[in-house]
């Protein structure tokens, strides 16, 4: 799954739409990414504001990342912790923005969704603790950006599992595909038989009438288990192409 010069990692995604940029989405990111002890660069990039490269964080950076999500033309902001070289103690943390931030953006018909990403290595993500941190930090998340998707997975199985749709690229419209970590927003509500999906009583259920957060398994790193891959089936089951009945 993975070549030889490729370190595996896990891959936290959250989806979500928003053309204002206000600092206070930041505040509400930031805020939860802090009392869950997610909040620890040693390197933070911000576009321009940090003259486009990694620099070396320091405790007066917290406004830098704060203000990066309002700043016009910052289209990205990163940071990351451990070598990323080594396959011990590296996390990385990505905001990708869209081009509806920059000046002098292009009026399209397109919608563009923005992105919050964690990628682990298995080194950092096998202490219990960091794995409990990371998935209730993304379930916090889902729900308070409003997020219409979320996929936690290993990033090889997620494209893996991506490419079994037979689908060429990633759709904001419909649910693809069932990975171990998923969150499904209001406007893909009506695609899941939701009553039964509740039955299941999949690991870490949480649903509100703005979405629903589940994982297969307890523990990420069951992917592609056997008991993972019969509860992946038996969630596919019960979405629908169309709205449900």
């Amino acid at each position: 799954m993975y070549l030889k010069n490729e370190i595996p990692k896990i891959s936290a995604s959250v989806f979500y739409y928003d053309t204002v940029y206000q600092r206070s989405t930041a505040e509400r990111v930031l805020e939860i990414l802090e009392r869950n002890q997610m909040f620890i660069p040693e390197r933070l990039r911000a576009d321009h504001l940090t003259r486009g490269r990694l620099r070396k964080y320091t405790p007066e950076m917290r406004e830098v990342f704060l203000n990066a999500y309002a700043e016009p033309d910052v289209l990205g902001i990163e940071w990351e912790t451990g070598d990323p070289r080594s396959s011990e103690n590296y996390l990385g943390f990505t905001w990708s923005l869209t081009f509806l931030k920059s000046r002098d953006h292009v009026e399209s018909t397109v919608h563009p969704w923005n992105i919050i990403t964690f990628s682990a290595c298995y080194g950092w993500l096998q202490d219990p603790t960091h794995h409990a941190k990371l998935l209730q930090c993304m379930k916090e998340l889902s729900f308070a950006v409003g997020a219409f998707c979320t996929i936690i997975d290993d990033i090889a199985q997620r494209i893996a599992l991506r490419h079994r749709t037979g689908e060429r690229t990633f759709s904001p419209d419909h649910i693809q595909q069932v990975y171990w970590g998923n969150y499904w927003g209001q406007h893909l509500l009506p695609q899941i038989q939701t009553d039964r999906l509740r039955a299941l009583n999949l690991s870490n259920y949480c649903e509100t009438d703005d979405g629903v957060f589940f994982t297969l398994t307890d523990n990420v790193f069951d992917f592609n288990s056997r008991i993972c891959n019969a509860q992946r089936l038996k969630a596919a089951k019960l979405i629908c192409r169309g709205k449900c009945k």
